[in-house]
Order: C-alpha cells, then structure tokens, then sequence
C-alpha cells in the first residue's frame, strides 16, 4: 500500500470518528442513579455547617470560582457557582431534615454569550448524613446523583473519560481536606489580652522603697534559698511549661 493510500484512508476516517461517538453517545442512557459514601471525622453540626456555607465553597473547592448567592431563607437556598472550566452551576438546596439529609438540585451550563437551550448537566444530589453508633466524633456521609445529561456527544466523554462518579468523588475529596485542616487548626493564644495576665504582673510587681544593709542581706538570702529549691524541682524533670499544656491539646470542632 502507497503512502497517498495511506493517507486518503486516514482523512477518510477522521471525519467519521465524530460519528462514531455521536452513535455511541445515542446508545448510552440519557438518566443515570449513582452514589458514593464516605467516612469523617467530625460532627453532624459541623458538616451541615460546610455544606450549607455556599459562600465559603471557593475556600475549599479548587474547581469553583466564585459563588452568587440569589436567594436565601430557611425552606430553600439558591446561588449560581462559577467553576473554573468556564461553566456555571445553578443550584438549589432544600432543607429536608436538618443534620441528616439534604436535597441539592443542580443544572450546568457553559459560559458563553448564547445561551445553550440544552444543559450540560442537570439533576439532583441527595446528601444522606449517618452517625456512627460507636463512634461520637465519626459519621458517614451518603451522596447520591440521579443526573441527566441529554447531549450524546458529553455522555460518551464521562463514558470513556471521566466517569459519571468525577462529580461527586472530587466534592468528597474537597470535602475532606476542609475537615482535615479544620481539626489539626489550633487557635493562636495572645495572653496579653487577657485581663489574668496583666493581674499576674500587678501582683508581682513590688513597690520601690529604700533599702538598708539588713535588708539587702535579708533578700539576697531568700534569693539563694529559692534558687536552690528551683534547681531541685522535679517539674524542670517533666519537661512541662504552660505553652506545651495549651498546644498539645486536641482541638474541639466549633460547632
């Protein structure tokens, strides 16, 4: 075979190949049920705090932009998240039980001056929140996707290269680097703000007075007595100071 044979089979196939997939894409169901679930380290308070805080989501997700909250109030939130692969998410959270479950209705659309009549994603997001019984501080958190993605050519690309579980693993991945940089956080201690400090100094502080030879002698005595009682003191043996008590300390989740 030539190479101009060659080449004229080659341009012949590369013209279908957009055809193929489009095929392919037709043959994949449009609907898709899917779920994941995932073990933390923290409280029920706690983790409807992050997911119910839409503001903060670009602190936390890498993938989103910014987030434009449109309406807020106790039955239901709405806001518009910007990603970065230059796509906006309308998304609506409804409330159903508090701490337990949470309803996430989402539609996705590119960026563009026209509009696309058809999103690129659209569905929900059902957010199942278990405590553990024998574990206090550890619960499980189920998130299940009922998606429709109606355009043939993007179901054949989560087919074959992302998969439908990118979503919601890459959430849950976000998710736990937040709550593990927010247990190992330790609040900074500023002890000259506390008003115990400045009462410590008051009361140690001595006032000034002449002093005689007497009562020279008299201090530099009790001077020398503490300082050997301190250098026998079994507390420099432990190693213990008030920093190393305060920082060593497991930090509480704010809830």
């Amino acid at each position: 075979m030539t190479f101009i044979s060659t080449a004229l089979i080659i341009f012949a196939i590369i013209p279908l190949v957009p055809v193929f997939a489009y095929v392919i894409g037709l043959l994949v169901p449009a609907s898709h049920i899917i779920s994941r679930s995932s073990t933390f380290k923290t409280t029920p308070h706690t983790l409807w705090s992050i997911l119910t805080d839409v503001t903060n989501y670009p602190q936390w997700q890498p993938k989103v932009e910014k987030v434009v909250l449109d309406k807020f109030n106790q039955e239901e939130t709405v806001f518009i998240e910007y990603s970065t692969k230059k796509r906006h998410t309308v998304i609506i959270h409804h409330e159903h039980i508090k701490y337990k479950s949470l309803l996430r209705i989402l539609e996705e659309r590119p960026i563009s001056t026209l509009p696309s009549k058809i999103p690129t994603f659209s569905g929900s997001w059902t957010f199942e929140i278990t405590q553990e019984k024998e574990h206090d501080d550890l619960l499980t958190l189920k998130i299940t996707e009922q998606g429709v993605i109606k355009k043939p050519m993007v179901r054949v690309i989560h087919l074959l290269l992302f998969g439908f579980y990118s979503r919601i693993d890459r959430f849950l991945n976000d998710l736990h680097k937040k709550i593990a940089a927010d247990n190992t956080q330790v609040p900074s201690v500023d002890f000259s703000k506390d008003p115990l400090f400045y009462s410590i100094i008051e009361s140690t502080t001595l006032p000034k007075r002449n002093l005689s030879a007497t009562d020279l002698d008299h201090r530099q005595q009790i001077a020398t007595n503490d300082f050997s009682i301190l250098s026998e003191s079994r507390v420099g043996d432990k190693e213990w100071d008030l920093m190393s008590e305060i920082y060593e300390r497991t930090p509480t989740s704010s809830l």
